[in-house]
């Protein structure tokens, strides 16, 4: 296994460069640094530095404003493409395939196994693409090596990138004459690296099968209160919260697994008590409806459909594509009682 997987590595912005794209209006990002902490069942330090691993694409939806803080707690890695919607607010990006970024988006650094676009008064840091990169109007990345041409639109800066590739140049757009590169913290920046991390999730599902004698059928979960008894293991077939209730989770370092789909109907929400902590691993997908809230370390064996709806707090490993609006901070905070 690559040593970088026991690794704690933490985010170092070179001075300079922050001061030229603080210049160009990063200082409304907050890129805060994050460092890997263990706890039992967590299936590697390093992963956790990640809010969303996919072993297919990942698809962030559009903000209606960019924030102070951003709307990925951590780091995004996905087989395929990843694309991010306009003004989030992300950190290290992996994609084995392109990278998309959208207007006024801020992201860190990339690593896109094709092309990479950055979107319209975006910035990013280092840009590391298999194929082109584009960045649009107003744009501001730090280095750029690309495997194919560089586009700039207009008003775009960059720094210097390596000899001999073809840059086409957008009325205003330049080149910054700084040339420290921001130092990634993610571990994912090789298709070898995203392999592993698969092999890390599909594992942790494999190795925690429904245990037959103990699972309880089909279960609607709506308004339940559950983890209160003495067992840190509840085994379901599936699992169903109805539009608008809460599933209540008492207890810390419960481990909720199941043979087959979660899902959540509009509104509904997954409410940690007293600062209670949750491990999901699901057999099926995880379905959350539009509005709904998301809350735990999740491992799922599919598709994460939740175009439309937020994980407060909590990470998403899946075998699947992604789909989210927004991802809390990686580890669930304590929160206060809060009322059945």
């Amino acid at each position: 296994m690559n040593n970088k997987l026991s690794k704690l590595r933490i985010a170092v912005l070179a001075s300079s460069a922050v001061v030229a794209l603080f210049a160009a209006g990063l200082v409304n990002a907050d890129f805060g640094t994050l460092v890997s902490v263990g706890s039992p069942g967590n299936a590697g330090d390093s992963l956790l530095e990640y809010s969303i691993v996919s072993g297919a694409a990942i698809n962030i939806a559009a903000q209606p404003h960019v924030t102070d803080s951003p709307n990925v707690g951590g780091h995004l890695a996905a087989k395929a493409a990843v694309v991010v919607g306009a003004n989030t607010t992300v950190n290290d990006i992996y994609a084995g395939a392109a990278v998309t970024t959208g207007d006024g988006s801020h992201v860190k650094q990339i690593y896109a196994g094709a092309a990479a676009g950055v979107g319209a008064n975006a910035l990013a840091q280092d840009v590391t693409a298999g194929a082109a990169v584009v960045v649009g109007a107003n744009g501001a990345v730090g280095n750029i090596n690309a495997g194919a041409a560089i586009t700039l639109g207009a008003g775009a800066t960059y720094y210097p990138n390596p000899a001999g590739l073809t840059i086409t140049h957008g009325a205003g757009s330049a080149v910054s004459e700084i040339t420290q590169d921001y130092t990634d913290a993610g571990f994912v920046d090789s298709a070898e690296d995203m392999s592993e991390a698969l092999s890390i999730i599909k594992k942790k599902i494999t190795d925690n099968p429904v245990e037959p004698l103990l699972v309880t059928p089909f279960k609607d979960l709506s308004g339940h209160l559950i983890g209160q008894t003495p067992l840190r293991t509840e085994y379901y077939s599936a699992i169903n919260i109805q539009a608008n209730t809460t599933l209540t989770i008492q207890g810390e370092h419960l481990t909720i697994i199941t043979s087959e789909a979660v899902t959540l109907g509009a509104g509904a929400e997954i409410v940690l008590l007293d600062g209670a902590t949750v491990t999901w691993i699901l057999g099926g997908s995880l379905n959350l409806g539009a509005g709904s809230t998301w809350r735990g370390e999740t491992y799922v064996k599919g598709a994460v459909n939740g175009a439309t709806s937020d994980v407060e707090c909590g990470t998403l490993y899946a075998t699947g594509p992604v789909s989210i609006v927004t991802m809390g901070h990686t580890r669930c905070r304590l929160p206060t009682t809060e009322a059945l």
